[in-house]
């Protein structure tokens, strides 16, 4: 193997493992406050885009999970009082 190639592959592996401990630690916050890490998953993405953006088919898109499962998460959240709708022009926006 080249030295490249090892060094790529480490980098690789140091990446995956930095995911792994983000989502071990995504699943311990959200535990606190009585989440599940998608849910956890779906605010942190509201608040970091647009409100254009914050529908459930991008979010689905993005989080990849199915449109359902994204539906499910975000009425959770608005009876938790964690999100509001807006809706534009026939579409809805979180």
């Amino acid at each position: 193997m080249s030295p490249n190639k090892d060094l790529e592959t480490k980098i690789i592996e140091a990446i995956d493992r930095i995911s792994r401990a983000q989502k071990i630690l995504l699943w311990d916050r959200a535990k606190i406050y009585g989440l599940t890490p998608l849910q956890t998953q779906i605010i942190m993405f509201v608040a970091e885009n647009k409100e254009e953006k914050n529908n459930i088919s991008l979010i689905s898109l993005e989080l990849g999970v199915s449109q359902p499962t994204i539906s499910d998460a975000v009425k959770t959240l608005i009876n938790k009082g964690l999100l509001r709708v807006e809706v534009w022009e026939k579409n809805k926006h979180y």
